[in-house]
């Protein structure tokens, strides 16, 4: 069976897209070591090109397993608002959308 070559980023597309992120993980706002990340996961689909890879920190990255993007913020939300969430994480109060994943504002 022959496997079709990922498409991977470049560097300078990789230090574009963590600068836009203000050097913070998308997915808890920290500012720790930033990694490469698939929104999707290639394992469900997900692809390699620049579209769906997201600066992630490595806690983030390893608790996120499998989960799409969307699964594991959900996730994270429910942590946060339960009071179990590891560190703080902004959420719109109005809508309960991610602040990390709307650029840390909300147009609701």
């Amino acid at each position: 069976m022959q496997h079709e070559k990922r498409k991977s980023i470049s560097k300078g597309s990789w230090l574009e897209l963590v600068k836009s992120s203000n050097y913070r993980c998308y997915y808890c706002n920290s500012r720790s070591t930033l990694i490469r990340e698939h929104f999707v996961p290639v394992a469900r689909g997900g692809s390699s090109g620049i579209k769906n890879i997201v600066p992630a920190c490595i806690p983030c990255n390893k608790l996120k397993g499998t989960s799409t993007g969307s699964e594991y913020l959900r996730w994270l939300r429910f942590l946060h608002f339960a009071g179990l969430g590891p560190r703080p994480i902004p959420f719109c109060k109005e809508c309960g959308k991610s602040l990390i994943s709307q650029a840390l504002s909300c147009s609701c």
